[in-house]
């Protein structure tokens, strides 16, 4: 006696089964690790120039490195030496601005001066009164005077440091980062070409920085890199960042926002990008490498740049964008599932079989396309934890949103009253 099944497929279960399947194949495609090429021949670009002709001493031009602090005493002790140890031959300052009560931040730039070193004062011109101090051929430091109020300390050490730099390109950064090399200021250098105003350089954290915390990064600032490289920069997130003295100053640099306590790298880029003025280093020597934040500190962050972005120009763009990636994420994840448990309820098993294979083919996609882009940044990020980190970005959006909702929104600005 023998057993005979016969299984009937109707059309309709036929183009559902190719709708999961195509499902499966293109969401992954709508992603911002997809559209890396542009930035990946930047960085492939970068990363094979050579000393040659074009880029000889003779052309380098003379930098002045800004670096604002409060309370990181520790941190400039330890990161300090990498700044004054660079290669680069065509002269450049260290121009380190503290509070004057920060006695800590005072000891650690006393004690880097050398047997010849002097100290003089000079005024530095503008509404502020400060004290610019030499503590040795490369560094000096600025003492912040504690009676400014109602505008940012960042910005204000922002806007003395570029005052008292003697050359027409000034790179910001932090105490709490590090160059990747000592050819950092030479691969910064060689962008700042006559036609360019702005130099963005890339940062990501160190390595004994969470996993999570690396990958977010990287999710921001592949979206910042390429709307640089498509002509207009929007922000910037980093610590790596070079401009104009005269333009900064001609335009009153933070002038429009000085009341937001944060925001010194994004201000700077939206306001002074202009169509293809800037210019995006991406070579692994040009990098600078942040120390491992606290959890308060990454989470603050994250809230000053929400309080930031209303007076951000050019945002609908990268936001339209954003939300259409995370809408193809979340619903292609959704309709799979979604589709497996109807097909299973219903015992329909071949349906519940495609289901579960396009739901592995879209995972699988997904973290190809995704670790294709992240290992050319940072490759000891797990590919186990890339599709599952990608569905934890937009939570995390919504939560921080959420905490800002509810933050004393004074907390963010000056203005106290």
């Amino acid at each position: 006696m023998g057993f005979q099944t016969s299984i009937a497929i109707d059309l309709p279960t036929i183009i559902s089964f190719v709708v999961l399947l195509v499902v499966a194949f293109i969401a992954p495609l709508m992603s911002p690790f997809f559209r890396k090429k542009g930035i990946f021949q930047q960085m492939h670009e970068d990363d094979g120039e050579g000393d040659s002709a074009a880029e000889s001493e003779s052309v380098l031009s003379p930098i002045t490195v800004v670096i604002t602090t409060h309370d990181n005493a520790v941190d400039l002790e330890r990161n300090l030496p990498l700044f004054l140890r660079q290669d680069y031959p065509a002269g450049f300052r260290v121009i380190v601005v503290a509070d004057e009560t920060d006695s800590e931040t005072i000891d650690v730039l006393k004690r880097f001066a050398t047997d010849s070193s002097h100290l003089q004062e000079t005024a530095i011109t503008g509404s502020e009164s400060a004290k610019i101090s030499t503590v040795n051929a490369q560094l000096y430091y600025i003492l912040l005077p504690s009676s400014s109020r109602y505008m940012s300390r960042k910005k204000l050490g922002v806007t003395l440091g570029v005052k008292a730099a003697m050359t027409d390109w000034v790179l910001l950064t932090d105490p709490f980062c590090h160059p990747a090399s000592d050819q950092w200021l030479k691969a910064m250098a060689k962008k700042a070409t006559e036609d360019k105003n702005l130099v963005l350089g890339y940062t990501r954290f160190t390595e004994e920085a969470p996993d999570y915390m690396r990958f977010l990064r990287l999710h921001t600032d592949i979206y910042l890199m390429r709307q640089a490289i498509r002509g207009k920069a929007f922000r910037s997130q980093g610590s790596n960042l070079m401009f104009r003295k005269a333009e900064f100053l001609e335009n009153e640099g933070y002038k429009g926002n000085l009341e937001l306590i944060r925001g010194e790298y994004d201000f700077i880029v939206n306001k002074f990008a202009r169509q293809d003025g800037t210019a995006l280093q991406l070579s692994p020597e040009s990098w600078m490498i942040e120390d491992v934040p606290g959890k308060k500190a990454w989470r603050n962050k994250f809230l000053f740049t929400l309080a930031s972005f209303p007076k951000l120009e050019r945002s609908t763009g990268i936001r339209f964008l954003y939300r259409l990636d995370q809408a193809a994420l979340h619903i292609s994840l959704w309709m799979l599932l979604a589709s497996a448990v109807i097909f299973g309820c219903f015992q329909q098993w071949i349906g519940l079989g495609v289901a579960v294979l396009a739901l592995i083919i879209n995972i699988i996609v997904n973290t190809l396309v995704c670790r294709s882009a992240v290992k050319e940044f940072d490759p000891e990020l797990p590919a186990s934890k890339l599709y599952v980190f990608q569905l934890r970005v937009l939570w995390t959006r919504m939560l921080m949103r959420l905490r800002y909702r509810k933050a004393n929104k004074l907390d963010f600005t000056t203005h106290k009253q």
